[in-house]
């Protein structure tokens, strides 16, 4: 993989004899990796919080709707009374 073998490049040139230094580039690697996974679980876990609210918020005006349509149908039933 082209990550790989840029991080191995890096490696050679950052640190050419030293593990220890090496392995935190790998820890933090694996930790960034882990970061973006986070953030892309939160995008779509809001995104499924705001399509949960838009589809309550149109439910609740449809509601609104035929009430106010119930309630002027009923006042013009007994206009005509």
């Amino acid at each position: 993989m082209l990550l790989d073998g840029i991080r191995n490049w890096v490696k050679r040139k950052v640190c050419p004899g030293c593990d220890h230094e090496c392995d935190r580039l790998d820890r933090a690697t694996k930790l960034h990796a882990i970061s973006v996974d986070a953030v892309k679980a939160a995008r779509r876990k809001q995104a499924r919080r705001l399509s949960d609210v838009r589809i309550t918020v149109e439910a609740t005006l449809r509601q609104m709707e035929d009430r106010e349509r119930a309630r002027s149908e009923k006042m013009a039933s007994r206009e005509h009374l």
